[in-house]
């Protein structure tokens, strides 16, 4: 009997050393990174790349609908000519606000209580992939391509957010050298106007140089003629982080 239960627990031991083993295969050389309050993993799971994050600003819920969130797998930091995963797609409701406009709303979203659940179910199954130019559209859920994605909020109201992308999407050439690249997150720009002026007060100044005063004051009614305004456009990204990875 003695002997039945030594087996028993060397059997069981090496279940667990088996099953502890499997584990680390899992999430072999997982690495952590904390930016702007959110908490990032990426790790191996056989063939695919898993990066997970969480936060507790659940208002990244909201910019996650309206901006979408772009993932970029890339040998250096740049967006143009990449990898890159783009789930959610946003609904980008919000173009071509001055700054004062942009301002005030987002002093209003300050003051507005959000349903993050609501929100959460208006985000799209559709996703799409890049590569060099190249780009597809498909549906997280269902798709040829195996890349699996989630955002969903946890009784805490956590945003956690995950993405599976298979390493032959990243590197179809030789899938067994995705090791090391920078993982981008982005989310959607916003196209704010701004004004500028048209002539610097410097520029101003200088041609103002050595005149008598009546000639100073007719220069500078002039120059005021000239300091007009020009509006442009500036897009800007709520999100943008990078890190190393290195597998």
């Amino acid at each position: 009997m003695k002997k039945l239960s030594k087996q028993l627990v060397t059997a069981s031991m090496l279940i667990l050393v088996i099953l502890g083993a499997k584990a680390r295969n899992l999430e072999k050389d997982t690495v952590f990174h904390n930016e702007r309050d959110i908490n990032f993993k990426v790790y191996e799971n056989g063939n695919r790349i898993v990066l997970k994050f969480s936060s507790e600003n659940n208002r990244l819920v909201k910019l996650m609908e309206q901006l979408g969130l772009n993932i970029y797998f890339n040998e250096e930091m740049k967006k143009r000519d990449d990898i890159y995963i783009n789930y959610p797609i946003g609904i980008r409701t919000e173009i071509g606000l001055d700054e004062e406009e942009q301002k005030e709303l987002q002093a209003k979203r300050r003051n507005q209580e959000i349903d993050y659940q609501l929100v959460l179910k208006n985000i799209k199954d559709e996703a799409e992939y890049g590569y060099y130019g190249k780009e597809r559209i498909f549906n997280i859920l269902l798709n040829s391509l195996e890349v699996k994605g989630e955002v969903r909020l946890d009784e805490d109201d956590v945003v956690h957010y995950r993405l599976e992308v298979p390493k032959k999407l990243i590197n179809p050439e030789n899938p067994d050298q995705v090791d090391a690249f920078k993982i981008g997150i982005e989310s959607g720009t916003i196209p704010v106007k701004q004004r500028r002026r048209t002539a610097s007060a410097a520029n101003r100044m200088s041609r103002r140089m050595g005149r008598g005063r009546m000639g100073r004051r007719g220069r500078q009614r002039r120059g005021m003629q000239q300091n007009n305004t020009t509006t442009i456009t500036i897009n800007r990204s709520p999100v943008e982080i990078w890190f190393d990875v290195k597998l």
